[in-house]
């Protein structure tokens, strides 16, 4: 796994690569909410059969993920998120991600967590692709707690889970000023937002 912790690793390039097994499949993390690392991108890359976590990114500044795709360990049994920003800010990007997740536990497609960008600075979750699949009753195509200023365009949401009243393509919490076009959010479990 890919694994930079608690550091101030800065504008990194992270492109092409597979990685494949293990609970986080990549961490990056930066100093604190309010030291933040900036402009590190995570392009055209495979994270394949994890168990928990195949992005966690947190305390970034201006971060690009796009091009990604996310699969995890088939029928597992662990709450899974693909894609998880944790004190993201800045005019942030995750674009044209490809997320093809199976699990009878929990599901979080893309999880922004106080992630917020600016009136002059707007965050961008776009043309991005989250499957959701087996047995889970708490399915989450896009979470988004805390998160302002974010742009919403041209993504795609399905959910084929067992029948529950708790799935949603996209949740939102205590977010203002978001902006959503064109977004296509498919449930095949129950709820739709």
């Amino acid at each position: 796994a890919f694994y930079s912790a608690m550091s101030m690793s800065e504008y990194n390039l992270i492109h092409s690569i597979i990685i494949h097994g293990g609970y986080y499949l990549m961490r990056l993390q930066g100093s604190s909410s309010t030291v933040k690392a900036k402009g590190n991108q995570i392009i055209g890359n495979r994270f394949l059969d994890f168990t928990y976590y195949g992005g966690y990114l947190q305390y970034q500044d201006s971060l690009i993920v796009r091009g990604n795709y996310f699969k995890n360990q088939d029928s597992s049994t662990y709450a899974c998120y693909p894609l998880y920003l944790y004190y993201v800010s800045g005019a942030f990007r995750v674009e044209q991600n490809n997320m093809r997740i199976n699990s009878v536990s929990s599901l979080y497609g893309i999880r922004l967590y106080y992630c917020d960008a600016t009136s002059t600075e707007r965050g961008l979750v776009a043309n991005n692709m989250v499957s959701l699949t087996g047995a889970s009753t708490y399915p989450y195509g896009i979470y988004n707690y805390s998160s302002d200023y974010v742009n919403f365009y041209n993504n795609t949401v399905l959910i084929a889970t067992a029948s529950s009243p708790n799935s949603r393509c996209f949740y939102n919490s205590a977010s203002d000023n978001l902006s959503f076009v064109n977004n296509a959010f498919i449930n095949l479990s129950d709820v739709l937002i």
